[in-house]
């Protein structure tokens, strides 16, 4: 149909028509170039992300960088903050743009439970599946040749015959493993090796090496990571696996709520520190109350995802971070809310007991004992 410079009805169609398609290149480019980006558009009814989101996504785009060999990269992050605070799903969504802008990369992400590691793949190829992601990608979860079941789904063990019904490896995928494939332009996929393994911290990454390797919650709970076998049991794992299966320019990441002083994190980074590895640590107390860090824009006193100012997003408001405060013991409020790690001893000895005194007033004082709890351990001085 011509255009009809005098209809103004077309005109505003195709001027409609064509906001339309530079927005969507926009959000395209977008997408390519931040996982908060990403996920704003393949996640249902829009996610709605904070401020750190925002500074998670760019230090993860710092290790992809130094495993792509590129400047500006950084070897270690890790990303110490509170429950319930996205940071799984800000994980899954760097997972499928890492994905998306290399699909050579092999991603490994390691927790505590097999079935709570399979929930980040079926979240990965949700957002892999997205509409929006392969208009902005290439990238695509392996839909593999079809394989044989072994099973009759009761548990049976029952094998099929070779001419029998088979199923699409997606399903086989799903269960803690997908490969990815490069579409061209032409319509055909290639296999660049690239895959993504989600599983718990221990022999499922056995033969698995990996250029982007996540830690993601290894500790089921507070009693878990309080418990001395527990934690000497994930650092065991974390040394003869998780470290033996790097490559070259592999990088880590570990992100969680901090539950004890000698949890991962405080086991990892002194070493971490010795090896002059490049590494960040990020940490995001649930409410400000020391000198902020360089990338926390909050003023003091405000809650982690509290809106910063008038039509800022927030997902918890000032006062539910007030009322946490109060209902939580003091332990675990410094440990895992605030990200100082402390222990339940800190309820015998407070800091606030201490006091300081001018020696002019301590005459009368005929004796002064001092008492060093050096915490020495078999295995070298803890302090």
């Amino acid at each position: 149909m011509p255009f009809d410079p005098a209809d103004d009805s077309d005109l505003d169609a195709r001027d409609l028509a064509d906001l339309r398609e530079r927005q969507h290149v926009l959000d395209v480019l977008a997408a390519r170039s931040s996982a908060t980006d990403l996920g704003r558009m393949v996640y249902p009814a829009g996610w709605k992300s904070c401020w750190y989101h925002d500074v998670v996504a760019d230090h993860l785009d710092a290790c992809l960088r130094y495993t792509r060999g590129q400047t500006g990269g950084i070897a270690r992050l890790m990303v110490q903050i509170p429950f319930q605070h996205g940071k799984s799903t800000i994980i899954e969504m760097f997972v499928a743009r890492a994905l998306g802008i290399d699909p050579s990369l092999r991603i490994v992400n390691a927790t505590y439970n097999a079935n709570f590691a399979r929930e980040r793949i079926d979240n990965a190829q949700r957002w892999m599946s997205h509409p929006f992601y392969q208009a902005a990608f290439s990238t695509r979860f392996r839909q593999a040749s079809a394989v044989d079941d072994e099973d009759d789904g009761h548990g049976n063990g029952k094998r099929r015959g070779r001419n029998a019904d088979r199923l699409q490896d997606k399903v086989r995928n799903t269960a803690n493993m997908f490969q990815v494939r490069h579409v061209a332009e032409n319509g055909r996929s290639e296999n660049r090796g690239g895959s993504f393994l989600s599983t718990s911290l221990g022999s499922g990454l056995n033969g698995r090496p990996y250029d982007i390797g996540i830690i993601d919650d290894p500790y089921r709970d507070e009693e878990m990571a309080n418990s001395e076998i527990e934690r000497r049991h994930i650092e065991e794992r974390y040394d003869t696996i998780f470290e033996s299966r790097e490559a070259a320019r592999s990088c880590q990441v570990l992100v969680f709520t901090r539950m004890h002083p000698d949890d991962l994190m405080g086991y990892a980074l002194p070493r971490w520190q010795r090896a002059g590895i490049p590494h960040a640590v990020l940490r995001f107390p649930a409410i400000l109350d020391e000198e902020p860090a360089l990338y926390d824009p909050r003023q003091q006193g405000q809650g982690l995802s509290a809106a910063l100012y008038s039509g800022a997003p927030e997902i918890k408001p000032q006062s539910w971070y007030e009322s946490k405060r109060l209902l939580i013991q003091p332990w675990t409020w410094e440990t895992s809310w605030q990200q100082r790690p402390t222990t339940r001893v800190g309820e015998f000895f407070q800091h606030g007991w201490c006091k300081y005194y001018d020696p002019s007033d301590l005459r009368d004082v005929d004796k002064f004992w001092v008492s060093i709890d050096c915490a020495a351990k078999a295995a070298g001085a803890s302090w």
